[in-house]
């Protein structure tokens, strides 16, 4: 039978393992969560870098489709083509552009935003 000494080093050597391992998993597991909350803070600053810079060519009366997406394409610092473009819904880049029969802009939307408000 093993004396008292030999059992409180191996329980103690258990829980020094077993807290080690929680730390480390705490650890990584906080890692990840913040790479993907800073690429999700990327892609909506991009996003609304995009936006804000389609502003002045909005505002002018008379804007066109083509005009807004070019200016919409030439604000994307990927310059990434429009990936789809259907129903008047175009991706130009990093924001999701909305137009009406008319070619007139009556709505953009981030693209990468998980849940409807």
């Amino acid at each position: 039978m093993p004396n008292a000494k030999t059992v409180a080093i191996v329980v103690l050597t258990v829980l020094l393992g077993g807290t080690n391992s929680a730390w480390a998993y705490w650890a990584f597991d906080t890692a990840i969560t913040w790479t993907y909350t800073l690429e999700s803070l990327k892609q909506t600053s991009r996003c609304l870098n995009q936006a804000l810079a389609l502003l002045p060519e909005v505002a002018k009366p008379g804007t066109s489709r083509a005009d807004v997406l070019a200016a919409a394409l030439a604000a994307d610092p990927d310059h990434i083509p429009p990936s789809f473009d259907k129903d008047g819904v175009v991706q130009a880049g990093w924001i999701i552009l909305k137009f009406d029969d008319q070619g007139r802009l009556i709505g953009a939307d981030n693209p990468f935003r998980l849940v409807d408000p």
